[in-house]
């Protein structure tokens, strides 16, 4: 499972490890729980600094052009090429599968941020109830409907459109 920075942390990985689930995510690194050493370390480009913890949650710290702080729970700490990348540089075995397992994440995020309903004086957990419903809900809706277009060979529509309709239908039901 992958997982962006807001959600990794050693004890969800841990967690799921007791699940035989294995996690990898970029890390937030004030998060709890994350080892001293690796955090405080200052790196060159290139670098690297890992460590293991008694239950084989591996956190790393490695810069390229900018820090990148990892956690997982699959990997060790080894340092591949990068399979298509054309600067022949080796990269934590971790960092490349989480680019390479992302895509399911940061596509929902990023559907959901084009046609968002939230403004900026309302209050944050107001904000959230809202992108919980209408972000993510429709999102998830919106990608199954899609598959289910494809499926009956038929067209997909885009989430602005789906969004529209889903409203005439609510609209629809309230005034029946």
């Amino acid at each position: 499972m992958s997982t962006d920075k807001f959600y990794t942390s050693v004890p969800l990985a841990e967690t799921l490890l007791g699940r035989k689930t294995h996690l990898v995510g970029t890390l937030r690194k004030n998060r709890k729980g994350l080892p001293p050493k690796v955090i405080s370390s200052v790196l060159k480009v290139g670098e690297t600094v890992a460590q293991q913890n008694h239950s084989g949650v591996v956190v790393q710290k490695w810069r390229d052009t900018r820090e990148v702080l990892t956690l997982s729970s699959k990997h060790a700490d080894a340092m591949i090429k990068a399979p298509g990348d054309k600067r022949e540089k080796n990269k934590p075995e971790m960092v490349v599968y989480y680019n390479r397992t992302k895509q399911g994440i940061d596509v929902s995020d990023q559907i959901a941020s084009y046609h968002t309903c939230l403004w900026k004086m309302i209050r944050w957990y107001h904000k959230l109830a809202m992108e919980l419903i209408l972000g993510t809900a429709v999102v998830n809706a919106a990608i199954l409907y899609n598959q289910q277009q494809l499926e009956s060979g038929l067209q997909r529509m885009k989430i602005a459109s789906f969004r529209g309709e889903l409203c005439q239908v609510i609209v629809t039901v309230e005034k029946r």
